[in-house]
């Protein structure tokens, strides 16, 4: 059977209002099907906006349409918070009714209707209880998805999961008793969490609550086929076309990630054409939707920009912005897990030399983050600077290089002066929060602007001229450039940047020098300018031994290297 994945886009339309377009989620995460199957208890966990809910919703309602199962969703939400045992349990039973309530089995709803809650039972017999009833009173086997599981920590968390690991124990097949599969879905694997809430008399000796199973999923992104089918049901639905350029520069900004696909087709469809079906969508379509969300204050993007302000994450961003060679020293591990559950950055591994590292999970991310940790340093560039080397058909990439490595020269010292940290980043910042549509209390202020200072003064340890070239490549796109794709590499001192304008294409790559050889930067930059597309790259090595005269750290040269011409710059 093939269960929906997720939705698209939802369109108001005179084709087909209100339609969803769905995958099925089989045929990406066949695991599912084998978990409910062999009557396991699983987890399923994937960063924010994914589509867990969406997915949940669809396997319910399809598997009760199928008629195997009675299938219920249980969303948690409204347990954020609660610490005390006896109402988180109230609430995982009030969480389980509502997934009877809106059910679309008349039994099921009946089910709801006739549970009374038994004052006199403890925490755990209430949710025993009721799941005893639920059970032995349907004909069918009875599958729960517990959606928002990360709403749950502490006492509760070790609380619930003791109760599932009894139902698990417990479960019989004549009479049916308690759920045959159930899947605990959210932002993390709460495996990672067990240290933390288990009692110690439990860390070895009886079997653990944890041990009900050893999976847990991940929704994974649309690959690009994936991205392509789902558009064809709106050309199916609409007779509205995507080009297949429009599809592959959508899988670009997006990488696969659900809300972005969704969000990219309806900026076109929607904002850019006004639900005229008679238009084609192009890439071009496809790209202005994309400078739009980076722009947008659309919930998603705006409730990522609002975490940028906390202290562990902008810890962690600006470690990856600021080229940091020992992470160790600058996050923690559990630092990088919460910009991993929220999607901003993901593991790759590097087509050349094999190694894997953090990176930003796509380009409208990448280019939403640098704007945000970017916008105090443009302020201190002047725009002539950037602006001769940009003309109505290309760019002066070998000027602009050279133009920046003469501006840090000059004014790397300014950057680190207390005067530019304590007066122009106080009034930068307010005024990045401000014009990206972020607002903050006074407080959140103050807040923000220390963390920026002590994070700031960190990336200067490692290389602030980094995040000034960022800038600088900021600039060029206030200036009208058409697209720029950065790929920054945590921990390894490597950035890769794409820059397109007027049809012509620019990789740039920016190395640490020492942190790998010559040849090794050559090859990589190399290997980007192919998966680019373009003969011609420049690479810029920074020098960060302050004792060497800059008469020394500044140099050009010419690399030919395989057919290619590469300009190498040192700073």
């Amino acid at each position: 059977m093939a269960y929906p994945f997720m939705k698209s886009f939802n369109i108001e339309s005179a084709c087909r209002p209100n339609e969803h377009y769905m995958l099925p989620i089989f045929d990406r995460c066949p695991k599912i099907n084998e978990m409910i199957d062999g009557k396991k208890y699983f987890l399923i966990h994937s960063p924010r906006q994914s589509g867990k809910t969406t997915v949940l919703k669809n396997l319910t309602n399809q598997i009760n349409k199928d008629g195997k199962y009675y299938a219920v969703w249980c969303p948690l939400s409204r347990l954020t918070k609660i610490s005390d045992d006896a109402d988180a349990m109230n609430g995982v039973v009030s969480a389980i009714r509502t997934g009877l309530k809106t059910s679309s089995i008349p039994i099921l709803k009946q089910k709801y209707s006739e549970y009374q809650y038994v004052s006199t039972l403890s925490e755990r017999e209430k949710v025993d209880e009721f799941l005893y009833r639920l059970t032995t009173e349907l004909d069918k086997e009875t599958i729960l998805f517990f959606d928002e599981m990360d709403t749950l920590t502490g006492s509760p968390l070790y609380l619930f999961l003791s109760i599932l690991k009894d139902f698990f124990d417990s479960r019989t097949s004549d009479p049916i008793m308690y759920p045959r599969s159930i899947a605990l879905v959210g932002t993390k694997d709460i495996r990672e969490a067990l240290d933390k809430i288990i009692p110690e008399n439990e860390l070895t000796g009886r079997p653990s609550p944890f041990n009900i199973s050893p999976f847990s999923l991940t929704l994974p992104n649309f690959n690009i086929d994936e991205v392509e089918k789902l558009y064809a049901q709106h050309t199916q639905a609409c007779d509205q076309i995507f080009e297949r350029n429009a599809i592959e520069r959508a899988w670009h900004w997006s990488e696969g990630q659900p809300w972005l696909v969704n969000a990219l087709a309806n900026e076109v469809i929607a904002n850019q054409l006004n639900n005229d079906f008679s238009q084609n969508i192009t890439g071009e379509n496809i790209d202005k939707a994309a400078y739009t969300l980076i722009s947008s204050k659309l919930s998603h993007i705006q409730s990522l920009k609002n975490r940028f302000a906390e202290k562990r994450i902008s810890k962690v961003l600006f470690a990856l912005f600021g080229g940091t060679k020992d992470l160790s020293e600058a996050v923690t591990s559990d630092d990088i897990q919460i910009v991993v559950d929220l999607g901003l950055v993901k593991m790759v591994q590097d087509n050349i030399s094999g190694e894997s590292a953090f990176h930003v999970s796509n380009p409208i991310y990448q280019s939403v983050i640098v704007k945000a940790l970017t916008s105090p340093l443009q302020n201190a560039i002047p725009d002539e600077i950037v602006k001769p080397y940009i003309n109505s058909t290309s760019i002066d990439m070998k000027g602009l290089i050279a133009s920046f490595q003469t501006y840090w020269q000059q004014n790397s010292g300014m950057f680190t002066s207390s005067d530019f940290i304590n007066k122009t980043i106080n009034l930068s910042v307010r005024n990045a929060w401000k014009s990206l549509g972020i607002i903050r209390d006074n407080i959140m202020s103050k807040e923000f602007i220390k963390a920026f200072k002590k994070n700031f003064i960190n990336a200067t340890n490692e290389s602030l001229a980094h995040l000034v070239f960022f800038s600088f490549i900021q600039k060029l796109v206030n200036g009208g450039v058409d697209s720029v794709t950065r790929e920054y590499a945590l921990g390894n001192s490597r950035a890769d940047i794409c820059i397109i304008y007027n049809k012509r294409i620019y990789p740039i790559e920016l190395k640490i020098k020492g942190v790998s050889t010559y040849k090794h930067s050559i090859e990589q930059l190399h290997g980007y300018m192919d998966k680019c597309g373009a003969d011609e790259g420049w690479l810029l090595i920074i020098d960060k031994d302050l004792d060497k005269p800059w008469t020394d750290k500044i140099r050009n040269a010419v690399e030919p290297y395989k057919g290619k011409t590469i300009h190498v710059f040192y700073c």
